[in-house]
């Protein structure tokens, strides 16, 4: 993803209306890395959702930032995580635990429009990346 978060934020902001915002926020999800066929496995499986959801970071050894990656069949959750990227990808465990994530997920107003299931499975995901954050 070449866009940083805050571009992301203003194109989000000047958007007419929510089918406008979800259509960013669909795009932006067709820009993600591929997930790695090897990391999905059952400690990386999302079991919040209905759906099949896979999340994992990985850690740089030298510089100790953190790199995550996600898959989903379901496009609103992943252009949600593809957002969320956008202000956590590649950042160190001392970023990652200043972020404030749920502020994110408020400004783009998306609660209502997640369903139980999906709202779940994203809280599970910022509590994977806030766990990164604490294991320095």
């Amino acid at each position: 993803m070449t866009e940083t978060a805050n571009e992301f934020m203003e194109k989000l902001h000047s958007a007419r209306g929510w089918e406008d915002k979800l259509r960013l926020i669909l795009k932006l999800a067709t820009e993600l890395e591929p997930y790695p066929e090897e990391e999905k496995t059952p400690e990386n499986t999302i079991t919040d959702c209905i759906a099949e959801v896979y999340f994992c970071g990985k850690r740089d050894p030298a510089s100790h930032h953190v790199h995550f990656f996600v898959s989903s069949e379901v496009r609103i959750l992943k252009g949600v995580v593809a957002v969320l990227l956008l202000f956590c990808q590649d950042q160190n465990p001392e970023q990652l635990r200043t972020l404030d994530l749920e502020s994110i997920v408020a400004e783009l107003g998306l609660k209502q429009r997640l369903s139980g299931t999906r709202h779940n499975a994203l809280n599970a995901i910022i509590q994977r990346i806030r766990m990164a954050g604490a294991n320095t």
